[in-house]
């Protein structure tokens, strides 16, 4: 699934946490924040760390991924090229 605004990515992580029937202060306790950035980034408000939210979506059990959007040719971006870079540094 593409997200493409922080509205969708705040839906997102609250239909996973509903779905686990976890409440924001579970939630909360378990990426190590207050359950007012929880709201706040369910709510798309926030503009979250990316640390924590990267931990907060992988104790939901989502993943984060790069894709090529459909405007964009496959060959403009080697991903895998520049992780290579990166993690070689």
């Amino acid at each position: 699934m593409a997200l493409h605004t922080a509205r969708e990515v705040g839906a997102a992580v609250r239909a996973r946490r509903t779905a686990k029937g976890w409440t924001q202060e579970d939630l909360a306790a378990q990426v190590g924040v207050s359950r007012d950035w929880v709201s706040d980034l369910e709510r798309g408000a926030s503009n979250p760390r990316l640390n924590l939210l990267l931990r907060c979506l992988s104790i939901l059990g989502l993943d984060f991924g790069l894709i090529p959007s459909s405007s964009s040719s496959p060959e403009s971006t080697d991903l895998d090229a520049v992780l290579s870079r990166h993690r070689g540094r």
